[in-house]
C-alpha cells in the first residue's frame, strides 16, 4: 500500500484561479501515467492499494483549472508483496450421499488478491497435497478418490495470492488452516430386538465445538425422515420394519449453530428371520412299537431355528411334545413315547425363528397308519385292515403289504391301490411250516413324487396273529402194515418246542423224540414191541407260546 501526503497548493485560502480537486496520477509501468483517483482540497492524503508483486511505482498530484495547471513533484518507491493470504477457515467437511465422496467447504480468504487454494489430506501422520482450486470465490471441493463412505477423512486448506512464486513454500502461501475430519457412520442391527444402532466418530475442526448431532434416515429409498438428536456418538432406531433397507445419515451442528456437517449414508438391509410358507411335514413313519420318526422339509432360505413338534391322539387337540432344531436336511425328530399298536397318532410342526419367536407357520398334519390282523382258521387266512395315511402333497400312490414269519426277514407279499385298505393273506401253504406259526405284518404307504421332488414312504405298526394250532393224532399202528409209523400231524404251532414220549402199559419209556418229523415205528431197542396198548404224551407250544399237551392211547398191532 502506498500512502501519499502533500502540502496545500496555496495558503491561507483558496484561489479563484485554482480548482478544488486534486488529481492523483500513478506511473506504472515506467513512462505511462494513469489517473487513478481524486480528492478534494483540504484532504491532502491518499492510500493506494498496490497489486503488483515486485516493481517500481511513481506518483504525482495535479490541480487543474481553465487555462491553468499545477503539477507536484514526483515521488515513488520500490513495492514488493511478501504477505500471504490469511489461512482459510473450513466451514465443514460433508460426505455426498450419492457418491460417498468427501466435499470440503470453506470461507473466502482475504485479502482480495487471493488467487487459489491448496487442498491437503492427512494420510497417516503426513499431510499430502491433493489439488489446487483456482479463484478466490471457488470455496468448495469434492475429492473424487475419497473413501469417506468407509472411514473418516481429515482435510486442510492453505491459500496463496497473485504474487505466489509457483511453489507451496513461497512466502505468499498461507499456513494451512485448522483441519477438519469428516463423520463416518456405521450401523449394527439387532434383528430380534427390531433395532438399528448407528455410531460415529466425533466431528472435529470447529473452534466452537459440536453442539449436537441430528439423525435422519430413509426407508427403502424414500424421503428423509428426522429421527431425533443426541449429544453422544450413537443413536438407536426402534421397531424397524422387516425386509426393508434403512439408510441413516448423521448431521453435526456446531456450537455457534452456524455450520453443519453430514456423514456418509450408512445403509443396512433388515433381514428378519425369513420364515417360508413352505413348512412341510413330509412323513410320519413307525419305526418300532415305541418309535415314530418324523421328517420335515424346509427350503434353505427358511431362516428358522427349528420346529416345535405337536402331537394328537384324536386328530383334533394337539400338544407340544418337543423341538427339532434345523441341523439336517430334512429335519428329523424321533418320538419314543408312543404305543403304536394301540393308538393312531397325528403330528404337525410349527416354525420357530432365530429369535425364538413361535411363528404362525403351521405345517400340514401327518397321521400314522394303524394296522390290525385277524386270523380265519376255517379258511387258513389272515385278514388285514388298516387306516389311510394322511396327508401327502403328492397323495398316495399305493400300499405295499409285508409279512414276517418266525425269525425270517419281512418280505413284500402284495401291493394294492391307494383306495384299498384291506388284504387277505392265504397261509394254507404254511400249515406244516417249521416256523413258530406266528405271522406278523406291516403296511408301507408310497407317495407319488410331490412338488418338492420327494417320494416318501410311511410304515404302519406291526400287527401279529396266528391261527389256532391244529393237532391230528392216529390211534393205532400196524407193524409191517400200511400204517406202520406213529406220528401226529401238527399245523400252525411252534415246532421248536416239540417233544413226544411213548410209554408201555407198565410205564416204561419205549420212545422219545424232539423232532417233529420223526415218528415211532413200534420198536424198542431195535426190537418190535408186542401187541398192546401204549401211552403217548405230546408237548408243544402254539404260535403265541402257550404250552399244549396231548396224551392218549395207541394200539400196536402186528401184520
Amino acid at each position: 500500500m502506498a500512502i501519499l501526503t502533500w502540502n496545500k497548493i496555496f495558503t491561507p485560502t483558496n484561489s479563484v484561479t485554482a480548482s478544488n480537486t486534486y488529481l492523483i496520477y500513478r506511473e506504472y509501468p515506467i513512462g505511462t501515467w494513469i489517473l487513478i483517483d481524486s480528492t478534494q482540497y483540504g484532504n491532502e492524503y491518499f492510500r493506494d492499494t498496490i497489486t503488483v508483486c515486485n516493481d517500481s511505482l511513481n506518483y504525482k498530484i495535479v490541480n487543474k483549472n481553465i487555462g491553468c495547471s499545477s503539477s507536484s513533484s514526483i515521488d515513488g518507491d520500490w513495492f514488493q508483496d511478501v504477505l500471504p493470504p490469511s489461512a482459510p477457515i473450513i466451514k465443514n467437511i460433508s460426505v455426498d450421499k450419492i457418491t460417498n465422496k468427501a466435499v470440503i467447504c470453506w470461507e473466502k480468504s482475504t485479502p482480495p488478491d487471493t488467487k487459489a487454494y491448496i487442498i491437503l489430506k492427512r494420510v497417516g501422520s503426513t499431510w499430502v497435497i491433493l489439488d489446487t482450486v483456482w479463484g478466490i470465490n471457488n470455496t468448495s471441493y469434492t475429492y473424487t478418490s475419497s473413501t469417506a463412505g468407509a472411514n473418516s477423512e481429515c482435510y486442510g486448506i492453505a491459500a496463496f495470492d497473485s504474487c505466489w512464486y509457483g511453489t507451496p513454500l513461497s512466502p505468499n502461501t498461507s499456513a494451512m488452516g485448522i483441519s477438519h475430519c469428516s463423520i463416518f457412520a456405521k450401523t449394527t442391527q439387532n434383528t430380534c430386538a427390531k433395532t438399528i444402532t448407528v455410531s460415529w466418530n466425533s466431528y472435529s475442526g470447529w473452534t466452537s465445538g459440536v453442539n449436537k448431532y441430528l439423525i435422519y434416515y430413509t426407508l427403502n429409498n424414500g424421503a428423509e425422515i428426522f429421527a431425533g438428536n443426541t449429544s453422544s456418538n450413537n443413536y438407536t432406531l426402534s421397531n424397524v420394519f422387516p425386509d426393508s433397507v434403512y439408510c441413516i445419515v448423521v448431521k453435526g451442528v456446531s456450537n455457534n449453530l452456524k455450520d453443519t456437517a453430514t456423514s456418509n449414508f450408512a445403509c443396512t438391509a433388515i433381514n428378519y428371520p425369513r420364515v417360508s410358507d413352505t413348512n412341510y411335514l413330509q412323513v410320519a413313519t413307525i419305526e418300532a412299537e415305541n418309535h415314530i420318526k418324523l421328517r420335515i422339509y424346509t427350503p434353505s432360505y427358511n431362516l428358522i431355528k427349528g420346529y416345535n413338534i405337536e402331537r394328537s391322539e384324536d386328530g383334533v387337540s394337539f400338544t407340544k411334545i418337543g423341538f427339532a432344531p434345523k441341523t439336517t436336511n430334512p429335519i428329523t425328530y424321533n418320538d419314543f413315547n408312543v404305543f403304536t399298536n394301540q393308538i393312531i397318532y397325528s403330528y404337525r410342526v410349527i416354525a420357530v425363528d432365530d429369535c425364538n419367536s413361535v411363528t404362525t407357520k403351521i405345517s400340514d398334519t401327518a397321521t400314522t397308519i394303524f394296522l390290525t390282523a385277524t386270523p380265519n382258521s376255517a379258511n387258513f387266512e389272515n385278514t388285514l385292515n388298516w387306516t389311510q395315511y394322511k396327508t401327502w402333497d403328492g397323495n398316495i400312490k399305493e400300499y405295499n403289504i409285508y409279512r414276517k414269519i418266525g425269525s425270517a426277514s419281512a418280505s413284500i407279499i402284495g401291493t394294492v391301490s391307494s383306495s384299498t385298505l384291506t388284504y387277505s393273506d392265504d397261509i394254507s401253504t404254511f400249515y406244516s411250516s417249521s416256523d413258530d406259526g406266528k405271522f406278523c405284518y406291516f403296511i408301507e404307504a408310497v407317495e407319488n413324487t410331490n412338488q418338492f421332488n420327494i417320494s416318501e414312504k410311511s410304515k404302519s405298526n406291526i400287527a401279529c396273529t396266528s391261527l389256532e394250532s391244529l393237532i391230528y393224532i392216529p390211534n393205532a399202528i400196524v407193524i409191517g402194515g400200511a400204517n406202520s409209523i406213529f406220528k401226529p400231524v401238527i399245523g400252525f404251532a411252534n415246532f421248536t418246542s416239540y417233544s413226544m414220549q411213548i410209554f408201555s402199559r407198565s410205564g416204561i419209556e419205549v420212545f422219545q423224540t424232539t423232532d417233529i418229523h420223526q415218528g415211532w415205528n413200534g420198536k424198542h431197542k431195535d426190537k418190535n414191541v408186542k401187541e398192546d396198548l401204549y401211552i403217548y404224551v405230546i408237548l408243544i407250544k402254539d404260535s403265541a407260546g402257550k404250552p399244549i399237551q396231548r396224551s392218549g392211547h395207541i394200539t400196536v398191532l402186528q401184520y
